[in-house]
């Protein structure tokens, strides 16, 4: 009988199933480290701010290849950055190890110049290289009415930074850096490497329409999953605040440098979706426990690195993690941000961190980082802890009856079982359907022994299964039926073979393709396992 999984609070039924076969084409994912170009193009002068930003067309790029003639691989060019001038401006180390390249489906990452061993540090850097939302510039700093007469109070800090707003105050950070007037005579290190650093980010208007938040209507529907829809629309009016914020706070300190409300309201978005893109979450811990809110931090060269699961053991999976090493409560600056390899890295792979639960389901993926994850299904001889709530990394969903549901590859809800099985009672008591293939457990051996609670998968009966799988199946073809655009005149014909505009269209094809294999996945098991189940009643 197939075993139960306990998954968070919704209970599943698992099934074993073949792996379902890849299709021959690789779908290219085109995620927010895709671009080499400046983001600085269009953004200084528009909204009359005086020019403030390096040079980046004046850049000795040369400078950045220490050791090109030793090494074929680090010939300049535009397949390849050296990341070791980075390295050394920003205290980064160990600032000959890593390298950044674009590979040959567009898709930029980090990789190791030579082989790292399981638990060998690939890259630390400090914090006071990062930018922090507990750090927020001068002009967004909260009223002295924020705080209470303690200085100590850890209530009157809770106010004066909601860490429900990091996003805000990151994106001030941020901007204030993007901003910065060369003037101040700050030719620091720190501030080389930070600018060198933002020069190194996407193209603002492929990360844009990357992003689903920024995505017309039709762009969206095209995708045809409810979840990512009603992601978007929380989304879209959390950004609208926050703009909303951070331009008023700015033009209020600085009203001689800001012209175009537009424009500035543009510039603040961009810097939004380099926050929602590249930044990391890490706890402040302190001895035996944890202190404070969680810190967020965007911190330059670590966020070059690509997503990759923990939840498998092949090629494209995570081969590092992160942590935030020293420091304490009144020394956060002397902490650092240290990767470690999880396991042996070859000379020349990429360095993959898990990004969490933001990456997975693919959907959420996609609405959290632009990109849809290459999520492999587990074989049936694969091993993979329950516990980790990575069997199935990717569901989909789909609607029974008018409720909507999710499944994985592998997966199904109970309640999803107990809605099928009754419509098949319903169907059967009125004289549709025959019983003459359906298994009924009576005997309370039948049961797997995990507790009286669990002893609703006599529900899924090979008639049962086959019901859900037909509906399975029906899903999964609609999703491969390209949507019908309303192109009302030439100039939205015109809009929509604009480069953004296929960006979007292709990443919500590539989640309509995703969601296609986990349902036909889901299919295949559901029927081999009614196929099973009716051989084993035969003998």
């Amino acid at each position: 009988m197939a075993p139960f999984l306990q998954v968070g609070k919704v209970l599943t039924l698992a099934f074993t199933m073949p792996q379902t076969p890849k299709s021959p084409e690789k779908h290219t994912q085109i995620n927010h480290h895709v671009s080499l170009c400046s983001p600085y193009s269009a953004l200084v002068g528009a909204v009359g701010l005086e020019e403030r930003m390096p040079d980046t067309e004046s850049t000795n790029q040369d400078n950045h290849y220490q050791d090109a003639e030793e090494n074929p691989r680090q010939n300049p060019g535009p397949r390849y950055e050296s990341l070791e001038r980075l390295c050394e401006l920003l205290g980064a180390s160990p600032s000959d190890l890593l390298y950044l390249a674009t590979a040959e489906d567009g898709e930029r990452g980090v990789y190791v110049k030579q082989k790292a061993k399981k638990d060998d540090i690939i890259l630390r850097i400090p914090i006071s290289s990062c930018l922090r939302d507990d750090a927020p510039p001068h002009w967004f700093q909260p009223n002295e009415d924020d705080f209470s007469s303690n200085e100590d109070n850890f209530e009157g800090y809770a106010n004066a930074y909601d860490p429900s707003e990091w996003a805000t105050r990151l994106g001030a950070t941020l901007l204030e850096v993007r901003l910065r007037d060369d003037d101040t005579g700050d030719l620091s290190k720190l501030h080389e490497g930070l600018s060198l650093w933002i020069a190194m980010l996407p193209d603002k208007d492929f990360l844009r329409a990357s992003l689903p938040v920024h995505w017309d209507e039709e762009t969206i529907n095209a995708a045809k999953c409810t979840a990512l829809e009603l992601a978007v629309d929380t989304a879209y009016f959390t950004r609208a605040e926050t703009v909303a914020d951070i331009s008023s706070r700015l033009r209020e300190s600085a009203e001689e440098k800001v012209k175009d409300d537009d424009s500035l309201e543009e510039i603040c978005h961009d810097v939004l979706d380099i926050v929602q893109t590249r930044t990391c979450r890490v706890e402040r811990e302190d001895g035996g426990g944890q202190w404070g809110p969680p810190l967020r931090l965007l911190a330059p060269i670590f966020d070059f690195m690509n997503h990759g699961s923990s939840g498998c053991n092949h090629e494209g999976c995570a081969n590092a993690m992160f942590q935030l090493e020293g420091g304490g409560i009144t020394d956060i600056n002397d902490a650092y941000i240290v990767v470690k390899a999880i396991k042996d890295i070859d000379e020349d792979d990429e360095v993959l961190l898990d990004y969490g639960d933001s990456a997975r389901p693919a959907w959420r993926c996609l609405a959290s980082y632009g990109f849809v994850p290459d999520y492999r299904f587990l074989d049936s001889n694969e091993n993979i802890s329950d516990e980790d709530g990575i069997r199935d990394e990717c569901v989909a969903e789909l609607y029974l009856d008018g409720v909507r549901f999710e499944v994985g590859p592998s997966t199904i809800p109970f309640e999803m079982v107990e809605a099928a099985a009754a419509a098949q009672s319903a169907e059967e008591s009125d004289g549709f359907v025959t019983r003459s293939n359906e298994v009924v457990m009576e005997h309370e051996d039948d049961f797997p022994a995990f507790g009286a609670e669990d002893q609703g998968s006599h529900l899924l009966t090979p008639t049962v299964a086959l019901r859900i799988a037909k509906r399975v199946s029906d899903v999964a073809f609609l999703l491969l039926l390209e949507p019908e655009l309303d192109i009302g005149n030439d100039e939205e014909r015109n809009n929509l073979s604009t480069p953004e505009a296929v960006i979007a269209a292709r990443l919500a094809a590539s989640l309509r393709w995703s969601q296609h294999q986990v349902l036909l996945a889901c299919a295949v098991g559901l029927r081999d396992f009614a196929a099973r189940e009716q051989s084993d009643n035969m003998i």
